[in-house]
């Protein structure tokens, strides 16, 4: 699925990227 996910990713933008995911409900970021 999400293959380089952690790769581009540090810490505080996976955070971000999580609440995001939690605020559109996991489908918009399920995508990439």
């Amino acid at each position: 699925m999400r293959k380089g996910f952690n790769k581009g990713f540090s810490l505080i933008e996976l955070l971000l990227v999580l609440a995001v995911y939690r605020r559109s409900g996991g489908y918009v970021l399920c995508l990439w």
